[in-house]
């Protein structure tokens, strides 16, 4: 999003980060030229549907070098499942209180929610969709798109992972040369 990439462009060694604008599930660019692709903070789960998710894979195996990785953050779900959905409470301030609401569908594995902000000038709804996948779902889908495991930690720092504890993994996969 622009937003992302002006935050980007703020950082420290910015110049040195070659980024692009464009569909995570279609990137219009040439095939080859990066060494790292990654998705952070559940971005990956954002794409709706198996197809987008597989396009996004394999349109990241043709962006990436041979020598290259892709890391994908995103939540574990529970063993027990996830809850039906529900309301939550976000923020609460003297002008504005922001809801959270959601409906998830266990069998295709999606949560369709908003984000509610209220104020007494009006309301702001933000829909959100979210298809997440398990580890294992993720590795396969992964794997038909010419990537293998390569590491898998609990976070950014590179904590050894156990699906028994931890909610949050951050997966790197290798790219194969041929899918």
């Amino acid at each position: 999003s622009p937003a992302m990439l002006r935050g980007l462009a703020a950082k420290p060694g910015a110049a040195s980060v070659r980024s692009v604008e464009a569909d995570m599930a279609s990137p219009p660019v040439e095939a080859g030229h990066f060494s790292v692709a990654f998705a952070a903070f559940n971005t990956f789960f954002n794409l709706p549907s198996d197809q987008d998710q597989a396009d996004c894979l394999e349109g990241c195996h043709s962006l990436i070098s041979d020598d290259g990785t892709l890391v994908i953050e995103g939540f574990v779900p529970p063993e027990g499942g996830l809850t039906d959905g529900g309301i939550s409470v976000r923020d609460v301030t003297t002008t504005t209180a922001v809801l959270t609401v959601s409906k998830h569908d266990a069998d295709n594995q999606l949560i369709h929610g908003h984000h509610i902000e209220m104020r007494s000038d009006g309301n702001t709804m933000r829909p959100w969709v979210i298809h997440y996948r398990t580890p294992e779902q993720l590795d396969a889908s992964a794997a038909a798109a010419g990537f293998v495991l390569d590491q898998r930690w609990a976070d950014w720092r590179g904590m050894p992972f156990d699906p028994a504890v931890h909610d949050v993994h951050v997966t790197l996969y290798r790219k194969v040369s041929s899918p």
